[in-house]
């Protein structure tokens, strides 16, 4: 009970930023795709270009077979409609430790077999330039959910913990991660959803569950990543004999969550 109480204290000086949720379509966040094994629901993830999404590393279990796993993408249900993708490699933070409970670099690339058809409603996301700051307006996609096939994908906004605050909540706190506050209910979370933070997607939620207000969401910044993911993408991108590229820009109706 009295560390229920430090965190709500922590989050209310910190500046609890009051939800807004609403049910959006997938327009609105054309870079948000599920990852799937036999047509389940295993976690959302992002699109980083034609071919490579990045989610957490803790999202795909050690020894999963690359032919189990699917990407679903171009839908704002669940397990339902869009385009079905299969991928071709699995690349885990190097570094990342899947034997201890930790926060450290826990995110992984994958490619897909075949590029992503982009449209209006799949299209890569924006890398951020900076580390967002305590109190910057947040906005996440989500099912609000990690089991219901035919959930609708909503918008929630929020906003950034100062680090140093959230870091008094949870113990071992990696110095990359960022944390969110999560409003004003129990509101649900999926592992991998994407987090807009000034129209640019500055990382994504490290687990999924429906904790109470006063446990923060712990992200992924991609921020202290950005190297790693344009290397990784670099030397390991293979195309099938006589695959090109997609247009680079097939949409000019691009929107955001703002």
């Amino acid at each position: 009970m009295e560390n229920s109480l430090l965190a709500l204290v922590i989050l209310i000086s910190a500046g609890l930023y009051c939800c807004v949720c609403d049910e959006i379509k997938i327009i609105r966040a054309p870079y948000h795709v599920q990852i799937e094994s036999n047509k389940k629901f295993m976690c959302s993830a992002s699109i980083v270009n034609y071919k490579w999404i990045v989610t957490s590393a803790s999202c795909i279990p050690d020894g999963m077979k690359r032919k189990d796993i699917q990407v679903r993408s171009g839908t704002g249900e669940m397990s339902k409609d869009g385009g079905v993708h299969p991928i071709r490699d699995l690349y885990k933070h190097p570094e990342y430790n899947a034997s201890k409970s930790t926060t450290a670099n826990n995110l992984a690339l994958i490619q897909l077999w075949y590029h992503f058809q982009l449209s209006c409603t799949v299209y890569p996301m924006r890398f951020p330039i900076t580390r967002a700051a305590a109190e910057d307006q947040a906005i996440y996609s989500s099912w609000l959910t990690n089991s219901t096939k035919g959930a609708k994908l909503h918008s929630v906004e929020t906003s950034v913990i100062d680090w140093t605050k959230c870091s008094q909540i949870y113990n071992n706190l990696d110095v990359n991660t960022l944390c969110l506050n999560r409003a004003e209910s129990e509101l649900c979370v999926d592992e991998g959803d994407p987090v807009q933070i000034n129209g640019n997607i500055q990382g994504f939620a490290q687990q999924s569950g429906c904790q109470a207000t006063s446990t923060p969401i712990i992200l992924t910044d991609l921020t202290s990543y950005k190297q790693w993911i344009e290397q990784t993408i670099n030397n390991k991108t293979k195309h099938p004999s006589g695959e090109q590229p997609p247009p680079e820009d097939p949409c000019t109706l691009r929107t955001s969550l703002y």
